[in-house]
């Protein structure tokens, strides 16, 4: 096997692992977001959590692939949010959503940093 070949191989097996953990970490904020305390505007949920916790052990670049994959999973009408509603632009929910992707960058970037 020449060396090019070898590298190509490894490099696919990074990508399809490096997907397979992102699908699980999709998969784990959608069941941690079924676990919720129904408040008005927004309802309390472990998805806070599973975010925090995916974005400092994932670091930046797969937390956030993770996140803006799994609002891509609830804006084409898969039932991952919290009570399985839609997302929407007009919703509360959605700042707070949009609000994931900044905690995962800014989790990420401080764990890199040792901070």
């Amino acid at each position: 096997m020449s060396k090019t070949a070898a590298l190509s191989q490894i490099n696919s097996r990074t990508l399809v692992r490096d997907a397979a953990i992102v699908i699980g970490a999709i998969a784990l904020i959608a069941v941690a977001a079924q676990v919720s305390i129904p408040l008005w505007p927004v309802p309390v949920t472990l998805s806070t959590l599973a975010v925090m916790v995916l974005a400092a052990t994932m670091g930046t670049s797969r937390g956030t692939t993770a996140i803006v994959g799994y609002l891509t999973a609830g804006a084409i009408g898969l039932p991952v949010f919290a009570g399985a509603a839609a997302l929407s632009a007009v919703r509360p929910t959605f700042g707070y959503l949009l609000g994931f992707v900044a905690a995962t960058l800014l989790i990420g970037f401080a764990v890199s940093k040792g901070a």
